[in-house]
C-alpha cells in the first residue's frame, strides 16, 4: 500500500506568538490538520495526435468494377489500378468483392497481392473454387493505389470483382 503524500504549511505568526507551550502544539497540529494540502500528481501529457485510419464504405454500386473480360486469365501476374473504382491513392486497405459463377467443369483461381511483392505467402488467394461462391479479400495497394491479381481459370467462368471499400 503506497502512503499518501501530503504537503504542510507552517502555521501563520499569529499563532506562533501563542505563549504558552501547550496550547500553541494544539492549535498547530489542529492547523496541520486542517490545512494541509493532498499533492497533486502532475497532469499526465496531452495525448499526441494520432491518425486513425478511417474505413470508407463504397456504398452499393450498380455494377462490379471488374469481370473477366476486363481481367486477363493467363496465370500471370497483372496490374490493376484501383483508382478507378474510386479508391484514393494511398489507401491501407482494399476490401475486393468476388463472385465467382464456374458452371459444370469449370473451376477459377484467383490471386491478390500488393504491387511489386514477390513472394508467395504473402498473397490473397481464392482457390480452385468449382461451385458459384461470392469471397471477401482484403489486399493492401501500393502508394498508388495499385494491385496485382493473377486468374487461373479453366472452362468457361464468370468473374465479378467489386470494391466494397477500403481504409484510409
Amino acid at each position: 500500500m503506497r502512503r499518501r503524500e501530503s504537503v504542510t504549511y507552517h502555521p501563520p505568526p499569529q499563532l506562533q506568538a501563542v505563549e504558552d507551550r501547550a496550547v500553541r502544539l494544539v492549535l498547530e497540529d489542529i492547523y496541520q490538520y486542517l490545512f494541509r494540502e493532498a499533492q497533486i500528481p502532475e497532469a499526465a501529457p496531452e495525448p499526441e495526435e494520432i491518425a486513425v485510419p478511417a474505413w470508407a464504405d463504397r456504398g452499393d454500386p450498380a455494377a462490379s468494377d471488374w469481370d473477366e473480360g476486363d481481367l486477363t486469365a493467363d496465370s500471370a501476374w497483372h496490374d490493376l489500378d484501383l483508382t478507378g473504382a474510386g479508391v484514393p491513392a494511398g489507401a491501407d486497405l482494399v476490401l475486393l468483392r468476388m463472385l465467382l459463377v464456374t458452371g459444370v467443369g469449370a473451376t477459377a483461381e484467383a490471386y491478390f497481392r500488393t504491387n511489386g511483392h514477390s513472394n508467395a505467402v504473402n498473397v490473397s488467394a481464392v482457390l480452385e473454387v468449382s461451385d458459384d461462391q461470392g469471397r471477401d479479400v482484403w489486399v493492401t495497394p501500393d502508394a498508388s493505389g495499385v494491385i496485382e491479381y493473377k486468374l487461373v481459370l479453366t472452362g468457361s467462368p464468370s468473374v465479378d470483382v467489386t470494391v466494397g471499400g477500403w481504409w484510409v
